[in-house]
């Protein structure tokens, strides 16, 4: 039998999957606008910072998720009060 996984793996691996996604778009997006022009730059410019910011928020929330987890594991081991 497999060992079921904690739901915060099932979480992390569906981020990663965005951050996937997203990177993907991104190149995508920038080779067409590179060789075929294919929306105005200021649209190519909104567009990418979304998608940055996204990502950013994305990151964060990874970090802080690993940070908590990291806590709570050595709050359980008696290493915090």
């Amino acid at each position: 039998m497999s060992e079921a996984k904690p739901p915060k793996a099932d979480v992390r691996q569906k981020i990663m999957k965005i951050f996937l996604v997203l990177a993907t778009f991104i190149a995508i997006l920038a080779i067409g606008e590179i060789w075929f022009n294919i929306l105005d730059n200021v649209l190519v410019i909104k567009i990418l910072g979304t998608v940055f910011v996204i990502g950013g928020l994305l990151a964060v929330y990874m970090m802080i998720s690993e940070s908590m987890d990291e806590n709570k594991k050595m709050k359980d081991d008696n290493y915090l009060n």
